[in-house]
């Protein structure tokens, strides 16, 4: 950890009920893709942030309890400044 191997730890409990969801997100050039990416990491039942290259900048992992909160939690994503165009896939199975 003190060397920087080891980034953060997690528990991943594994739930027979709620819904996740991969959300694609296209920036504004305009605004800095990392800038973007740590205000979705700060909205509630985002699990992960990648910054990626093709079409899309930002692929964030969104779970909840149901579909309801995971579509809140996206439109919050929405809302963020710099966001210009969403894609989302609801996870049927892993």
């Amino acid at each position: 950890v003190d060397a920087g191997v080891i980034r953060k730890f997690t528990v991943k409990v594994g739930v027979t009920e709620g819904a996740e969801a991969i959300t694609l997100l296209a920036t504004n050039p305009a605004s800095p893709t990392q800038e973007v990416s740590e205000k979705i990491r700060q909205i509630a039942n985002v699990e992960t942030v990648y910054e990626v290259t093709g079409e899309y900048d930002i692929v964030a992992v969104i779970s909840g309890m149901s579909v309801a909160e995971v579509n809140e939690c996206i439109e919050k994503i929405r809302r963020v400044e710099g966001i210009m165009k969403t894609n989302t896939m609801i996870v049927l199975r892993s």
